[in-house]
């Protein structure tokens, strides 16, 4: 507690020794604390997304690495298996990377837009 007292106590003579008002100092922490929160809040809701994703997507994978694993008569069969695994892998890597971009975008969309209402 000490050093939070400290730190709140330097910050405000800080903030009286300024040529600005000490009213403007505390709106200035206060649009800082609340446009940090915004980013924050958007990071973490795209790591969160894109945690989603992954875990979908290797399910998926896992999913279709049972037909492979899948005990086989037939030498030719072994190899359609393989293939079918490669196409859908090849399918899901596309969707998922899209879903990726998508969460990425919206991110920087809503980065952008928290910082230029901070600027206001």
């Amino acid at each position: 507690m000490d050093g939070f007292a400290n730190s709140t106590k330097a910050f405000a003579e800080l903030a009286s020794k300024l040529p600005t008002s000490p009213a403007a100092v505390d709106d200035l922490f206060k649009n800082s604390t609340e446009t940090y929160e915004k980013v924050f809040a958007t990071a973490l809701g795209a790591a969160q997304k894109n945690a989603d994703i992954t875990g979908k997507w290797t399910k998926e994978t896992l999913n279709h690495l049972e037909a492979v694993a899948a005990a086989k008569e037939d030498s030719a069969e072994y190899a359609k298996a393989a293939g079918d695994f490669a196409t859908a892998a090849f399918e899901s890597a596309t969707d998922n990377f899209v879903a990726y971009a998508e969460v990425a975008k919206n991110a920087q969309l809503d980065t952008v837009k928290a910082l230029f209402a901070a600027g206001k």
